[in-house]
């Protein structure tokens, strides 16, 4: 999807009235996915004007792969990454301005016809532009999953 985009955002200012702001610009929205006689590879990409978690607009340009790719009969190995660039939409720099990435392979067992078990690890890497300090994390998950028969 490519298309035009027209935003107005308003924030509380100190004094009690609100600040707006208009924005333009352009959304993409673009996912390839090929499916292989085993396994399938998902790719997307995007480029959008959404909200932060302090209220204010953020141009954000991502990428993702995904890869589901069967080793057995019940079991398939599994790809998930993305990243991210949080930037402010008028260039200057913002406590905003972040770059993002995860990475997180798993593997997954089939139970039954509608049912698997996915093992899976994450690891996530955040900087902020404005701050000298980054993160990191990981976890690990067991996922239960149930897949409704399609009628």
């Amino acid at each position: 999807m490519v298309g035009p985009r027209f935003a107005r955002y308003e924030t509380p200012s100190p004094l009690g009235g609100t600040e707006s702001q208009d924005s333009t610009g352009l959304l993409i929205d673009l996912s390839v996915e090929k499916r292989f006689n085993v396994g399938k590879l998902e790719l997307s990409g995007s480029q959008a004007l959404l909200p932060s978690s302090s209220g204010d607009l953020v141009n954000t340009t991502s990428a993702g792969l995904a890869l589901d790719y069967p080793i057995s009969a019940r079991w398939s190995l599994l790809l998930d990454t993305n990243a991210y660039r949080n930037r402010n939409p008028g260039g200057e720099q913002d406590g905003n301005n972040r770059d993002y990435v995860s990475v997180q392979p798993g593997l997954r067992h089939q139970l039954g016809e509608w049912l698997q078990l996915d093992l899976s690890y994450r690891l996530r890497y955040q900087k902020y532009t404005e701050r000298q300090e980054d993160a990191l994390s990981n976890a690990v998950f067991l996922n239960l999953g149930y897949t409704p028969p399609v009628h």
